[in-house]
């Protein structure tokens, strides 16, 4: 690997770590040594494929991403953080609103909405733009 290789998949698995909390827990959740993990991370050693897999597995990220930084860092389509943001934001926005006791199929189709619309961009929803993706729904 060159050196800026090294630098991304070393970010990678920093990354991948804090999925798990430390490189400690990613290391033992992955059934490797300590010494392994600090031998990527500080001699630049390249993982074998069975350990890449393993530590991939482990943090619940895509082999892909973890080895070449390409792809969906996720190991399914959706994106968890975006998810996150979009429940978020819509229950956010209930409360404003007071429309708490919506039924679950309605919440579920807004916060759908809602990941649909800003999924392309990537960031937080607009508060404005959900409620007016919450006020078309109820």
């Amino acid at each position: 690997m060159a050196d800026r290789e090294k630098e991304a998949f070393v970010k990678r698995l920093d990354i991948a770590a804090r999925r798990v909390g430390t490189l400690y827990a990613l290391a033992k959740a992955a059934g490797l040594s300590d010494q392994t993990l600090y031998d990527y991370r500080r001699k630049g050693t390249d993982p074998s494929r069975g350990n890449l897999v393993a530590l991939a597995s482990a943090a619940g990220v895509s082999i892909e991403w973890l080895a070449t930084g390409k792809g969906n860092r996720s190991r399914t389509a959706i994106d968890l953080t975006l998810l996150k943001w979009s429940i978020e934001a819509v229950e956010e926005g209930l409360v404003d609103l007071e429309l708490e006791g919506i039924s679950l199929e309605t919440k579920v189709e807004m916060i759908a909405d809602t990941y649909e619309m800003y999924r392309k961009d990537r960031r937080k929803p607009e508060r404005r733009k959900v409620i007016e993706i919450i006020k078309s729904a109820a």
